[in-house]
């Protein structure tokens, strides 16, 4: 995740990745080279990184609260 000039490694499982591909299915997940998730909204990322940051979150767990904060958005 990138968040201005940060990058935070994460380590997620495919059932992430396919709440991530449903809420933004334009992401593009690259495991053959960079082994990353690509294409993610700013504003997803930066809420990722705002949870880090003032919720001294470790990054998995403020992954999964910006994948529910997102998905509830959506289905609103």
């Amino acid at each position: 995740v990138l968040g201005g000039i940060k990058r935070i490694e994460i380590e997620v499982n495919e059932n992430i990745i396919r709440e991530l591909l449903k809420i933004f299915p334009y992401a593009k997940v690259d495991t053959s080279t960079t082994n990353s998730i690509e294409l993610l909204p700013k504003s997803f990322k930066d809420t990722v990184l705002k949870i880090i940051i003032e919720e001294r979150d470790e990054p998995f767990k403020a992954l999964i609260k910006a994948i529910q904060i997102f998905k509830d958005n959506s289905s609103t």
